[in-house]
């Protein structure tokens, strides 16, 4: 998926706040009174390759009609899943069986399989 993400020449974008300051402590906003006000600077940086997640390459796929909506729901649901072996992810009540390892399994041969074609589409 990354492939046909980086030939597009595509990017994602993440926004920073820079020279952050506190604004003095008679600004307060209407909505939550408690908490200070401050001003920054918004600027919007392209991420690195490493930067850019699964989840992103998704709504890419999905936002260029290069994927179906079940599709990206399939590979995300089985990417929550392994999400949840991270030490600090709740685990709740999912639970691992021979079928869930076998839809996934079955969802990456789909996967794989239709890579090469997208390859082709853009270049």
């Amino acid at each position: 998926m990354f492939i046909v993400y980086k030939q597009r020449g595509e990017e994602t974008l993440f926004t920073e706040y820079k020279f952050v300051a506190s604004l003095p402590n008679g600004y307060v906003h209407n909505s939550d009174m408690d908490c200070s006000v401050v001003v920054a600077v918004k600027k919007d940086t392209p991420k690195s390759d490493h930067q850019i997640g699964l989840f992103e390459l998704i709504k890419f796929f999905q936002s260029h009609k290069l994927m179906k909506k079940e599709f990206a729901e399939d590979i995300l649901k089985i990417n929550d899943i392994r999400n949840t072996f991270h030490f600090n992810k709740p685990r709740g009540q999912i639970v691992l069986d021979v079928k869930q390892v076998e839809s996934s399994l079955d969802l990456l041969v789909k996967v794989i399989q239709r890579m090469p074609a997208l390859i082709v589409k853009t270049i």
